[in-house]
């Protein structure tokens, strides 16, 4: 299974961070530090619009599947209506089209669910960040205070350029959508599927033929 984004980003943020500062701490170098604080801050930015679009998603979810309880309830009356008219056929399709509906509202309820939880969990990473952001600049008052007039001894500034490389590098990874992952079934299962699909059609039928307290019955089911 795909490692969940938010929790790649921040295991490698984390480590890019970690990389960052210590590289700074060992250079003595302000400059560095001030970087490691601005790359955080992006970092936070990141995940903030992650989680915007996450609880958007969520939002949308949510109305979708009041649309659809909307259009399975007029559906019911459709079918009802149908049958007393003695078009069986016309019946059967809007039943169909009811389980069809249903099928995509339970699709959109885990959605909401995967998004809500999503939400949820940047906003642990987020706060993680937020607590790393003021740690960081504290340190980098201390690294300011201690800071000597001349540059210290042994100050390379290629080794900050590759630092600063390797964080761009891994928090340019972070980014990286997890693959889609489809679930294949063979034949036989379709079979199966298919003939449960047919004998629910034909049990919703009897129920709306039956009468209304069974149709109710029906409707709680799905």
């Amino acid at each position: 299974m795909s490692e969940p984004i938010f929790k790649r980003m921040q295991r490698v943020v984390s480590a890019g961070l970690e990389s960052a500062t210590g590289a700074a701490e060992r250079l003595n170098s302000s400059g560095m530090m001030r970087r490691a604080v601005r790359e955080v801050e992006q970092a936070v930015d990141k995940l903030q619009k992650r989680q915007d679009a996450a609880k958007a998603r969520s939002v949308q979810s949510g109305l979708q599947q009041a649309a659809i309880r909307d259009q399975v309830n007029e559906l019911v009356r459709d079918a009802r209506y149908a049958l007393d008219k003695g078009r069986d056929d016309l019946g059967r399709a809007a039943v169909v089209r009811q389980m069809d509906l249903e099928e995509e509202r339970k699709r959109l309820a885990a959605e909401q669910a995967a998004a809500d939880d999503e939400a949820k969990q940047l906003q642990t990473s987020i706060d993680e960040l937020k607590a790393r952001h003021a740690d960081m600049v504290r340190e980098q008052k201390a690294v300011d205070a201690a800071r000597p007039a001349a540059p210290a001894k042994g100050y390379d500034d290629r080794k900050v350029q590759r630092a600063e490389a390797a964080f761009d590098r891994a928090v340019q990874a972070s980014g990286v959508s997890p693959g889609l992952v489809e679930a294949a079934s063979d034949a036989e299962v379709q079979e199966i599927r298919a003939a449960r699909r047919d004998e629910e059609i034909e049990a919703r039928l009897a129920a709306l033929k039956a009468g209304p307290a069974d149709a109710k019955k029906g409707r709680k089911s799905a």
